[in-house]
């Protein structure tokens, strides 16, 4: 495939069938929670070991129960679309009654099913990667400022709040009126801040105006990747930097975790390639920029930021009109806001002084759940997370991440891809 692939012409990384505006991830043993999501969404994508050998098959019923096998060795993707909590007609005993409905993808003949569906025991130990998709129109939005095109490979985190940027340069021939952010969450519920700044002049995404009427604040319900509309949306101007600033809140000990591209890894094909000036954590009371990182004493290359600001190119009579820099605040060099503005529909943060404040002595109290842990195959590792205390002498299991889900990630849509992206 990807030699095939490198043989299309370029213009194919900017054509769109649709946007990516939404997925979720869900724990494969919430039951009640999946079938929430199938309700909801119509059917949800889950990943398991098939083997035809655990089959069960007779001229009414096609079922399936793996009992040794784990989420690390899955190796197919199939689709629930229903349930019944009394099935429980397999070829060995499962440890209890219920099955998913699964529309396989080999089709209505294929002989491992009855009409093309068969049933999975809720016990099969394989089962991982639950995942609901929502898309919107192309044309939604029709400017993708991004760095991340091939999506994240590595995630840096740490126990209290962190938040992370990009700075992009409007280099359409219009003005856009940037309407949303798109943004990855490893952890279920998890509180965050969107700011806009613009005319960024300096070597800090804060070193511009804050568009304080575009932030937005939320919760994350699900891990997964999101697309979230701005409370007003911020008019950027023909050639004009701006950043998108996004914070992480942390609360009662939790991890925060922040995708990044990470490093090179030969045991994978992607190769990714950043610049400095485009991507940026801050933690420990500073601004870092992501292609030099420095951790304990060691500097890191951790590439770009998986932060999307999504827009629409807007004339010059619709960007005067829309100008969000008129009677605006003065450009700020300021940290990233501690406290989220409660604004919009959105939910809002617990208004609470937090710790990410250098001027703050208290922590955010916001209540959350332990992060959940998803698997991949192993045939995709993925180098270890950078942690800014990880050359503390603690044990390294500490600091330990098990991968990430590997998400479909949005396309680029209707944006020119400069040649260092490619």
């Amino acid at each position: 495939m990807v030699s095939d692939m490198s043989q299309k012409p370029d213009t194919l990384r900017t054509q769109s069938e649709l946007h990516l505006k939404e997925v979720n991830f869900y724990d494969t043993g919430d039951i009640a929670g999946i079938k929430k999501a199938v309700m909801e969404h119509g059917s949800v994508d889950i990943s398991l070991y098939f083997d035809s050998s655990n089959m069960y098959h007779d001229d009414t019923v096609t079922s399936a129960y793996e009992h040794k096998r784990t989420a690390d060795d899955a190796n197919h993707c199939v689709t629930i679309i229903g349930w019944d909590d009394s099935f429980n007609q397999y070829s060995r005993e499962a440890p209890g009654k219920g099955a998913w409905l699964i529309a396989g993808s080999y089709g209505e003949n294929y002989k491992y099913s009855t009409n093309g569906y068969y049933w999975v025991s809720y016990y099969d130990t394989s089962l991982c990667e639950a995942c609901t998709f929502e898309a919107e129109p192309a044309d939604r939005y029709d400017t993708n400022f991004q760095y991340d095109g091939i999506g994240w490979g590595n995630m840096f985190y740490d126990s209290s709040d962190i938040s992370f940027a990009n700075i992009f340069t409007n280099d359409t021939d219009n003005a856009c009126s940037i309407g949303a952010a798109g943004f990855y969450t490893y952890t279920d519920d998890q509180p965050y801040q969107i700011q806009v700044y613009r005319h960024i002049t300096g070597t800090r995404p804060t070193s511009g105006t804050l568009i304080s009427q575009c932030t937005t604040s939320g919760t994350a319900k699900h891990a997964g990747y999101h697309t979230v509309s701005l409370t007003t949306p911020a008019a950027i101007a023909t050639g004009e930097s701006f950043s998108l600033v996004m914070t992480y809140y942390a609360g009662n000990g939790n991890q925060v975790y922040v995708p990044i591209e990470g490093s090179n890894d030969s045991s994978t094909l992607a190769t990714y390639h950043s610049s400095t000036g485009q991507s940026f954590l801050y933690t420990d009371g500073k601004w870092m920029d992501n292609t030099s990182c420095t951790i304990g004493h060691k500097t890191y290359n951790m590439n770009n930021v998986c932060l999307k600001a999504l827009g629409n190119k807007i004339s010059g009579t619709e960007y005067d009109a829309v100008d969000n820099l008129k009677n605006t605040e003065a450009p700020s060099s300021a940290s990233p806001s501690a406290t989220p503005a409660q604004t919009g529909s959105a939910v809002p943060v617990p208004s609470a002084v937090s710790s990410h404040d250098p001027a703050a002595s208290h922590p955010p109290a916001i209540s959350r759940t332990p992060p959940r842990q998803y698997h991949v195959p192993r045939q995709y590792p993925l180098p270890r997370p950078l942690h800014r205390q990880q050359l503390r002498p603690v044990p390294l299991q500490h600091h330990l991440l098990l991968h990430p889900p590997r998400l479909i990630h949005p396309s680029l849509t209707h944006r020119r891809v400069p040649k260092a992206e490619q």
